[in-house]
């Protein structure tokens, strides 16, 4: 679904330095620079290695470190999959918070610029759900607060939908 979405997305990510978030296997990142990023940060709550010259690696802490000190840089793409909806579940030794996932993606809004592309892949389905702790089902309730101030260009449908957004400034204002 990822690679499809990225085929069929009119907002390119070459040449861009994305950033994911959640990535404990490198495939996504892989998939981005296949498609063209000139350069991925991963953030992940473990410590990754990473020695392919295009790849760097960020800790949750370290990547808030760097922003309140004004050193991490505001990226031109950004991709998740499958990451979000475990976002303040505890699973992966984050902190319990109700609202774990709407936080995630409102600091993924702040680090990117404007007109930046998305990648989102994440479980929809009615109703919203969660499974604790494994995860989050989105749909008409919970799907608008994960999305908000992204503007949806496409939905591609798999086991998990795999959804193509924008950092739109005028959007937000709406």
């Amino acid at each position: 679904a990822a690679v499809a979405a990225l085929n069929n997305t009119r907002h390119s990510f070459a040449g861009t330095h994305a950033v994911v978030v959640g990535s404990e296997q490198p495939w996504l990142e892989a998939v981005l620079l296949a498609h063209g990023a000139a350069s991925v940060t991963t953030l992940e709550y473990g410590r990754i290695t990473s020695s392919h010259a295009q790849v760097q690696t960020l800790t949750p802490a370290e990547a808030n470190a760097r922003y309140r000190n004004g050193t991490l840089p505001r990226f031109t793409a950004a991709a998740t999959f499958s990451s979000v909806e475990h976002s303040g579940l505890g699973r992966y030794g984050d902190a319990l918070n109700p609202f774990g996932d709407l936080i995630a993606m409102a600091k993924l809004w702040c680090i990117v610029e404007t007109g930046a592309p998305l990648l989102l892949g994440t479980m929809m389905r009615e109703p919203d759900g969660l499974q604790y702790n494994l995860h989050r089902y989105y749909g008409s309730r919970r799907y608008p607060l994960l999305t908000a101030n992204w503007r949806q260009l496409h939905r591609h449908c798999g086991n998990q939908a795999a959804l193509t957004f924008f950092r739109d400034e005028e959007y937000k204002a709406k």
